[in-house]
């Protein structure tokens, strides 16, 4: 880890106590290479979108599209039966036990396959803000069909390893609830007393499995892991940090639900009008007969579906970007990855810099020309890939560069 952001003012001079002064870390793309603070996660995640809107936005779109007309599709086949229903209750005045079960049925045919894709959803967004990450940490430019291409690759690896911490977090859930039932239905009140603490204990830890593991899609993107190994380096690379973890994830959620909520209020305003005014009625009370016109209804669940889409493109990428810079900030940490990253974006974090050298000649006091701070050195690359990965193969039908001749000794020929 360097030593860079010491207390600021003059850099190499001295203050009051002795201070040393150091100059600010360098910035190379979106973040400072340096241990990160919770402001500069938030400038991060938003310096990514700004500066790769379509990179992040893009994909997530298209897919959310893609999830949106299997829904108008959906829609579009239940809108009969269900109209037939809805009439039939508001006829009669209230739903026979047959009824009811329609009802159910409704409901778990929306709720489920909109689960399945907010699942997708998530994986696809955590996919490709990580493989962004990987280009904006270092200020590199990338476009969303490069990202798209980068992050193919992890998807089942990325859909597996998501899909199990749902298992695990869910399975727990999902005991315990059928024990709360059971409990309440053969012992009462205590039985139910009991079960719900089985319930609490499982919320606790679908928390705990969730936040622990936070960092492991980009193990997966950025390291190219499989699903085992990427489990146990995620869990140790998160070692002794949950609670920063849990605060960070918490603070950027609640960013996301306002923007979310100022977005996607207005149109449920519009929508859910005349309906909310016949589920409120004054000096009696309400009954099936008070139910809005189908029509109003229709529109009114068509609301809540065209919010909920833009809410999940709104907010998707922004817990799945601070989970990446959380994964960076570990690295920084406990690996010195800011080196790692300033060698690939041609920076040096040495500080003092050395003395310089006399120039050509030896003329006393004339010095080397010396390179911006910041600037990427002589015969340097302005960036390059992320640490650790291998170089791409070469172009399909290039040869190597040929071997410098040998003389008879074993050493290279001098060029004539």
């Amino acid at each position: 880890m360097s030593n860079y952001g010491g207390w600021p003012g003059r850099p190499g001079q001295p203050g009051p106590g002795g201070w040393v002064y150091s100059p600010p870390p360098p910035k190379p793309g979106v973040i400072p290479l340096h241990p990160l603070t919770i402001a500069d996660v938030l400038h991060g995640i938003f310096g990514t979108v700004r500066r790769y809107f379509w990179a992040v936005y893009g994909p997530i779109a298209l897919v959310v599209l893609v999830s949106g007309a299997f829904a108008a599709g959906t829609a579009a086949l239940i809108y009969s039966p269900l109209r037939t229903l809805y009439t039939d209750i508001q006829h009669q005045g209230q739903a026979t036990t047959g009824q009811q079960g329609e009802i159910v049925a409704f409901v778990g045919g929306l709720v489920l396959p909109y689960l399945i894709c907010s699942f997708c959803w998530y994986a696809v967004a955590a996919l490709t803000t990580a493989a962004t990450l990987r280009h904006a940490v270092i200020g590199r430019r990338a476009t969303m069909r490069q990202i798209v291409a980068e992050a193919l690759p992890g998807l089942w690896r990325a859909l597996g390893a998501l899909g199990l911490i749902v298992l695990m977090a869910g399975g727990a859930l999902l005991v315990a609830g059928v024990a709360f039932v059971l409990l309440s239905v053969l012992a009462g009140s205590p039985g139910a007393a009991i079960g719900l603490l089985l319930v609490l204990a499982a919320l606790g830890w679908m928390l705990f499995l969730t936040i622990r593991l936070a960092l492991l899609v980009p193990v997966v993107v950025l390291e190219n892991q499989g699903v085992k190994d990427a489990f146990s380096r995620a869990w140790r690379l998160n070692e002794r940090n949950w609670w920063r973890t849990l605060g960070f994830t918490l603070t950027v959620s609640l960013i996301g639900s306002v923007a979310s909520n100022v977005v996607s209020t207005p149109i449920s305003v519009l929508t859910s009008g005349s309906t909310l005014d016949s589920l409120t009625q004054d000096g009696h009370s309400w009954t099936v007969a008070d139910l809005p016109p189908f029509g109003s209804f229709w529109l009114y669940l068509v609301g809540l579906l065209v919010t909920a889409f833009l809410g999940s493109v709104l907010v998707l990428p922004l817990v799945p970007l601070c989970n990446g810079l959380l994964y960076i900030d570990r690295r920084i940490r406990r690996e010195s990855l800011d080196e790692q990253l300033a060698a690939e974006a041609g920076i040096s974090l040495s500080w003092p810099p050395t003395a310089p050298q006399p120039g050509p000649g030896g003329w006393p006091g004339q010095q080397q020309a010396q390179q911006p701070y910041g600037a990427p050195q002589y015969g340097q690359p302005p960036y390059g890939g992320w640490p650790g990965q291998q170089p791409p193969p070469m172009w399909p039908g290039t040869a190597p560069p040929p071997a410098p001749p040998q003389d008879s000794t074993g050493g290279s020929e001098p060029p004539a």
